[in-house]
């Protein structure tokens, strides 16, 4: 066997490591939907499926996240993603949907997922949590514009297939509300200027975070990676109160390299530099 030949089978395995390395794995992905009368007329399966085709759009290019264990429960105070998990680590959502609102379903736990992803390990509000909340109205609009186009091909019933028209319409009223849009002359950036004291006081601005949300929307939609990023949001221990630009920093340190230049793009469009 000459030199050259012994060589390559030498490094094969390591040719093989590297390449196995960048597979993109998304989550194992497992969805509990608890009984209750609160659902109406809505099935725990059915529920089930409309979740699991949100999470399919979201998670596609997720590979930082090993598993994902969630359990759904009707609850009126929700929608909402609870800091306390269960004993084997499951998180818990609640929806406040009731009856066969499959487009209500999907809005709701769209948000509610996003916040999974760049779950606060410190379980307090800071003055940057209006970001998290854009993220999650991101999240809705991200998933259920995609849900639409995949239902058309592929419901999750064939019955289904018609629901897709209808997530469209939902998705498309919802992106077109008034308060979403920008006044008249206005860019993003003196917009955001303007509103960022306000939104840091009170983060559940829904109008505000709602408006934010659409403008974050086209940078999601134009990188696949762009929710496996979100999951580095909060992995250091940085000051609470820290500024804005400061969190976005902390975010690009925390990421790796593929991640960066959609973030310093994300601080661009907030009129902060990001280094």
């Amino acid at each position: 066997m000459d030199k050259k030949r012994k060589l390559l089978i030498k490094l094969l395995p390591a040719a093989i490591l590297i390449f196995a390395t960048d597979i993109q794995a998304r989550p194992d992905l497992a969805i509990a939907v608890a009984r209750s009368h609160g659902w109406g007329n809505a099935s725990t399966r059915d529920i089930q499926k409309v979740l699991e085709s949100v999470a399919d759009e979201l998670l596609e290019n997720v590979s930082s996240v090993g598993r994902l264990s969630i359990i759904v429960r009707f609850d009126a105070r929700g929608p909402r993603t609870l800091y306390k998990r269960e004993k084997n680590g499951e998180f818990i959502v609640w929806l406040n949907v009731v009856d066969r609102r499959w487009a209500q379903f999907s809005y709701q736990f769209g948000h509610e997922l996003s916040h999974i992803l760049t779950i606060n390990q410190k379980n307090t509000t800071t003055p940057n949590q209006w970001f998290e909340e854009s993220l999650g109205e991101t999240a809705s609009l991200f998933a259920m514009r995609r849900m639409a186009d995949t239902w058309s091909v592929t419901p999750p019933y064939e019955n289904w297939r018609s629901y897709s028209g209808s997530l469209r319409t939902y998705i498309d009223e919802q992106y077109a509300e008034e308060h979403r849009k920008l006044p008249p002359g206005t860019s993003f950036k003196k917009w955001f200027k303007a509103n960022e004291p306000g939104m840091r006081a009170d983060p559940y601005l829904r109008d505000k975070d709602e408006l934010a949300a659409n403008q974050l929307l086209a940078y999601f939609e134009n990188y696949a990676g762009s929710w496996d990023a979100v999951t580095y949001l909060n992995r250091s221990n940085a000051n609470s109160s820290q500024s804005f630009k400061s969190y976005l920093e902390n975010w690009y340190r925390n990421a790796p390299s593929r991640h960066k230049p959609f973030i310093r793009e994300i601080g661009n469009l907030f009129g902060k530099r990001i280094r």
